[in-house]
Order: C-alpha cells, then structure tokens, then sequence
C-alpha cells in the first residue's frame, strides 16, 4: 500500500479504487495519471494498492512543496470564511470543512482556481 500523497504518473494500480460507497473510483491495471492520482486525492482516498508499492513512507516534508503548504494555508483561510456562520464543532461540518479544504488546495495549487479573496 503506498499513501496518495506518494504517487507517481506512471505507477500501476494492483487493485480496483472504491469510494466509501463502493462506486468503483480507478480499476486495477490503471496506469496513474496526474489526474488520476488528483481524483483518488479529491475523493478522500488515502492509500493504494500498486504494483511494486513499498510500504516505507517517505517523509511528508519531502513531498509537499512550498507552493502546496502556500496552497493548503490559503484554502484553509478561505474554507474558515465560507463556513463561518456553520457549526464547524458539528462532525459532519467537520468533514465538509475538511473536503473543502481539499478540494480548494488541489484547485489552488493546480492553477485552476483563481483566489477570489485576493
């Protein structure tokens, strides 16, 4: 199993991806693409089967870059605007927090999303 944030293009899934409602994400023999391993980062997935995986983590220092924590910072600052009126101590706010955050960082970080709170 090799964490998500570790993904390479060109590595190869050794099993089929599922959501957490069994809807089928990614299936085996899939060679990873930027846009594959973006999916598996946006819908939550947090590790992989692929062909050849090592289990040894490299050091999360290692594989996030100035510009991503740039990005993670700023999506979490625009995240704490767009839920500021909602219960954030509530779970399941929790968890739409957290994938907002997600989903704003990738998009930041990517260039596809232009900071309106600029």
């Amino acid at each position: 199993m090799v964490q998500t944030e570790h993904l390479q293009p060109g590595m190869t899934l050794h099993s089929d991806v599922r959501d957490s409602y069994g809807r089928l994400l990614v299936k085996t023999d899939t060679v990873l693409t930027a846009h594959y391993i973006k999916v598996l980062k946006t819908w939550g997935i947090t590790e992989v089967s692929v062909d050849g995986g090592s289990t040894e983590e490299k050091p999360l220092q290692q594989s996030i870059t100035p510009a991503t924590h740039a990005a993670i910072k700023r999506a979490h600052e625009i995240a704490n605007d767009l839920f500021s009126l909602a219960n954030q101590q509530h779970p399941v706010m929790q968890q739409l927090f957290d994938i907002s955050v997600q989903h704003i960082a990738i998009e930041l970080d990517s260039g596809e999303k232009r900071d309106k709170h600029v």
